[in-house]
């Protein structure tokens, strides 16, 4: 493991300016590879948002056409609008 460890200061001895760029361009990548996924997530979690609005109207559409009972009706209401919140609270 010393080995290691000299050889890799001597690699940045006789190269800085190489291995500022190398480390860079690593920093770049990663940075680049954490924004699609954050990306990704938006998008999901404004989807699911979307989603959620729909079940939402469907769900008191069923309890006024008599479909589900009030109770339920509450009961899925509650935890869509808790999921809801989570969402609205991660993508801001």
């Amino acid at each position: 493991m010393l080995e290691r460890i000299r050889a890799v200061t001597d690699y940045i001895r006789a190269d800085v300016e190489g291995f500022q760029k190398d480390w860079l361009m690593c920093q770049r990548e990663e940075q680049e590879k954490s924004i699609l996924e954050d990306k990704r997530q938006l998008k999901k979690a404004r989807k699911r948002l979307a989603d959620i609005d729909k079940l939402i109207t469907r769900i008191y559409e069923d309890m006024v056409l008599g479909n589900l009972s009030q109770e339920h009706c509450q009961k899925m209401l509650e935890g869509y609008e808790a999921e809801q919140t989570a969402l609205n609270n991660e993508v801001s």
